[in-house]
């Protein structure tokens, strides 16, 4: 699989100057790099667990999941949550 990494590559690139390799600083820009995929992956995780819930799957019948974005299906999953 060659999917692009576009956020990764700039991640690293930017952890290098022009004249000498940080270790460092590379490791610190890709594990800031890696907790923000990460973070939106468990976002992302949770709101499909949501969807293929008894929840979300009567929502997904209703008028409301006609337009299915995001911010729908968090608003839907926060009044589910009450």
């Amino acid at each position: 699989m060659n999917t692009p990494t576009p956020r990764t590559d700039a991640a690293w690139s930017l952890s290098f100057d022009g004249k000498q390799l940080s270790a460092g600083q590379t490791a610190r820009a890709l594990r800031e790099c890696s907790q923000k995929l990460e973070t939106e992956l468990a976002t992302e995780r949770a709101r499909l667990d949501w969807l293929e819930s008894d929840a979300g799957v009567d929502w997904q019948w209703s008028s409301s999941a006609l337009t299915i974005r995001r911010a729908v299906i968090d608003a839907a999953m926060k009044e589910d949550a009450k």
